[in-house]
């Protein structure tokens, strides 16, 4: 019931007030739906949980709270990376640690949805750059093994 007072609502914000097609926000949703059936659901339940950010005290200094939940094979991963603060646009650079340095990753940015392969030993040296474009913001950062 709620989820569907969510969606009318949505559909309202979105066609009266912002002219954006109704179809868009409705496949938000099922993009978001999609991604975790078929995506996370998966590994979820042998995966292993990492808190980026498990004190709140740091997640305050920071402005930023990470946690990722990744597949015991290293083989996927996903990445939620929240700007907590108010200071606008930020730059994060954070490492999974559910990867293996042996392996080459296919990185999926969600909010852009646009991609990189990075070799894991790669992304242990260097990280991951991302921009959260706004306060308050978010990312979806999903990562898996390629050959």
């Amino acid at each position: 019931y709620l989820l569907l007072k969510l969606f009318l609502f949505l559909n309202f914000v979105s066609y009266q007030l912002l002219n954006i097609p109704i179809l868009f926000v409705y496949h938000l949703p099922n993009h978001l739906v999609n991604l975790y059936k078929d995506f996370i659901r998966p590994f979820l339940p042998e995966s292993r949980v990492y808190h980026h950010t498990p004190d709140t005290k740091e997640a305050r200094k920071n402005g930023n709270v990470i946690i990722e939940v990744a597949s015991s094979d290293s083989a996927k991963g996903a990445v939620g990376v929240f700007n907590v603060s108010f200071s606008g646009e930020k730059q994060v650079k954070f490492t999974p640690k559910g990867i293996d340095a042996s392996k080459n990753y296919l990185i999926y940015f969600d909010n852009s949805r646009t991609s990189v392969e990075m070799s894991g030993v790669s992304i242990m040296q260097n990280g991951i750059n991302l921009k959260l474009s706004a306060s308050l913001s978010s990312e979806l950062v999903l990562y898996k093994v390629i050959d």
